[in-house]
């Protein structure tokens, strides 16, 4: 009986650790981002495209992702880029320098430093989420000293998939994900970046004054409609801590 009972445990053990290292990748055929880009300004309009991957192509011997761009004008895919995807980290090919440009690294440990983009970011933290039935593991990602973007597994960051540090143009340009789909599945939306939270949220000892764009939410995604009590909540995608 004491064996069984121990090999019972082992198993539950080897099937949480099994769950946990579950790795979820960004690049699959079919795999689809759509996003919007607004433009500010004199000159503001907002447009919706999407983001699609559709076949593969082999540079040296590497197999690379084919990933096509589809917007509201036109009616045909237009090439992207190349991705690839290696041990968790994921590269878009630079075609001009024929070299492999690191876009994300979800197996990236805290306190590392890595070059994203050709800027080096710190790795902040990392978390856990669930969406959509499925874990998510998350990393917070120090881009400057007050300026932090999350990247999930397997979806990428806030901004859409080419934008893994932020989207804020110098010509008044920005783009946002708003859903991403496998295949007809939806696995994520612009909502579930709300579920993320880091040490590096904020902790509030008092409650302002409600105003039009001062709105709470709990941590079931619902809207509060009267003043918090202690607790934890949500304020513009970060957690908001009432102490008191």
């Amino acid at each position: 009986m004491r064996k069984i009972i121990i090999l019972a445990l082992f198993f539950c053990q080897y099937c949480g650790v099994t769950a946990q290292v579950e790795y979820y990748h960004f690049l699959k055929d079919g795999k689809m981002w759509n996003c919007k880009i607004e433009q500010s300004g004199p000159d503001a309009y907002t447009e919706y495209y999407t983001n699609i991957i559709r076949g593969d192509s082999i540079i040296n011997g590497t197999t690379y992702y084919k990933m096509y761009r589809e917007t509201e004008t036109t009616s045909s895919l237009d090439f992207y880029a190349l991705w690839r995807e290696d041990n968790g980290k994921v590269y878009v090919h630079v075609n001009g320098e024929n070299t492999d440009r690191l876009m994300y690294d979800f197996k990236a440990q805290p306190e590392t430093v890595i070059v994203c983009e050709g800027q080096s970011v710190q790795i902040n933290e990392t978390s856990e989420m669930c969406s959509h039935g499925r874990n998510y593991h998350c990393i917070s990602v120090c881009v400057s000293s007050d300026y932090f973007v999350n990247w999930v597994e397997g979806v990428g960051s806030p901004y859409g998939p080419g934008y893994p540090l932020g989207s804020q143009f110098t010509d008044g340009k920005r783009t946002e994900l708003l859903s991403c789909y496998e295949g007809n599945k939806l696995i994520f939306d612009s909502s579930d970046f709300n579920n993320i939270y880091t040490s590096t949220d904020e902790v509030k000892k008092d409650i302002p004054a409600r105003k039009s764009n001062f709105v709470l939410y709990d941590l079931h995604g619902r809207r509060l409609t009267d003043k918090p009590t202690k607790g934890i909540y949500i304020q513009n995608g970060r957690k908001y801590v009432v102490v008191k």
